[in-house]
């Protein structure tokens, strides 16, 4: 349910009117709305951990009191669930600007 209102607001940022930092900004706030709404709150938070705040794997599994492939695991799985909505935002984009 979640995912087909986000698709909808893709579509949405991609096509509307406006300039580059308008469109810029609109997926911008999408992108974080994803990482809040479509991620577990273990991968949400691994992932901004590292990517945000440049931790590294180690010192978050030492954080979490885990071994540091737990840590790897759930940053990839967010980083393959990202992967998959910026596939999603290319095939909406080449929808709506008729790429191929």
């Amino acid at each position: 349910m979640r995912t087909h209102t986000v698709q909808g607001e893709l579509w949405r940022a991609l096509t509307a009117d406006g300039d580059n930092r308008e469109q810029l900004d609109r997926l911008s706030a999408l992108l974080r709305r994803i990482i809040r709404e479509e991620l577990t709150e273990r991968q949400r938070d691994a992932f901004l951990l590292y990517v945000g705040q440049g931790l590294r794997q180690k010192e978050i599994a030492g954080m979490w009191g885990v071994h540091p492939s737990v840590v790897c695991r759930h940053i990839r799985r967010a980083e393959a669930h990202l992967r998959r909505w910026t596939e999603k935002l290319s095939d909406i984009r080449g929808n709506a600007f008729g790429d191929d």
